[in-house]
Parts: C-alpha cells; structure tokens; sequence
C-alpha cells in the first residue's frame, strides 16, 4: 500500500537522463524480488514539464496578396503570469517557432516556415499560388509550435483561418 499525501512529489530528472529507459519492479514486501507475484516495466521520460505551451491568439491580415501571420508568446516560467507585463519573459535560450501550412483536406503540410525568431510570418502571394494555384482554401488550416532547444517541438496550436 502507498499512502498518497503531500509528501509525494513529482520525481526530477535531469536533462542528461530525458529519453533514457528506466526499469522498475514493485511486488509484495514479502517475497523474494524474483518470485513470479513481481511485475515489472520499463519507462522513458521526456521531460513534458519543459514542453513549450501553444501560442496564443493567431491573427492575420492581408498586406496587398501577402497574408501577415501574427501570434503572443507563452511561456512556462512562473514570472510569466503577471498581468501588468506588456512582454513577458523568455525562459528558453531563444524565440523560435514552426509554422505549417496544410492542404484543404488538413492531411498534408504545403508550406512550412521553419525556426522563426519571432512572432510573426508572411505568406506571399507567390507561395499561396505556388501551394494553391486555385486558390487559398477556406479555411486555412496551419499549425504553430513554439520551440525549445531542450525539449524541441512544443504543443501544436492548430488555428482555421477564415480569409474570406
């Protein structure tokens, strides 16, 4: 029996150990660890407490044929919850950020813009004709990431664009 309370806490890890293979065995305190009432499993970490979080609040608008991307930068560090900021602060090593663009379907990424250092990206006209030489569907279906250099790829925000 394990008596959960507030002195169990979330093991840490560190980073030299993410993606490592850990074994473990638990049974009856009564048998011998090789007796067959012991189970056994084998668990790989990744570190998901230092996964980026979506962006927020993705908007668009049209400059001449170009479409502007814009988005708001979360972040994991505490220091970031304060309401009165104008910027809140970057805890990773740098901004960075992955933006796909997909089929009308959402099956397939058309475009991608890869490691952007801000908040912000424009797709040309010459790429929307490039990718959909009848037209930009309606929605857009993209998806944004912010990056880590740590953990890479955070949680996808997954946005449909109504351009028309």
């Amino acid at each position: 029996m394990v008596v959960l309370n507030s002195r169990i806490v979330q093991s840490s890890i560190p980073e030299a150990q993410y993606s490592t293979a850990f074994n473990y065995k638990w049974g009856p305190s009564d048998k011998d660890i090789g007796n067959a009432a012991y189970m056994s499993a084998t668990e790989t970490f990744k570190g998901v407490g230092l996964r980026p979080y979506a962006p927020c609040h993705v908007g668009f608008a049209w400059n001449g044929g170009d479409l502007a991307f814009t988005w708001i930068r979360r972040d994991r560090s505490v220091a970031a919850d304060g309401w009165d900021q104008t910027e809140i602060p970057l805890s990773e090593t740098a901004e960075s950020y992955d933006l796909e663009i997909y089929d009308a379907a959402g099956s397939s990424v058309v475009r991608t813009f890869a490691s952007l250092s801000s908040a912000e990206a424009t797709y040309s006209a010459a790429q929307q004709e490039a990718n959909f030489p009848a037209g930009l569907p309606n929605p857009l279906i993209l998806k944004l990431y912010q990056l880590s250099t740590v953990f890479g790829r955070g949680v996808a925000q997954i946005q449909y664009l109504y351009t028309r």
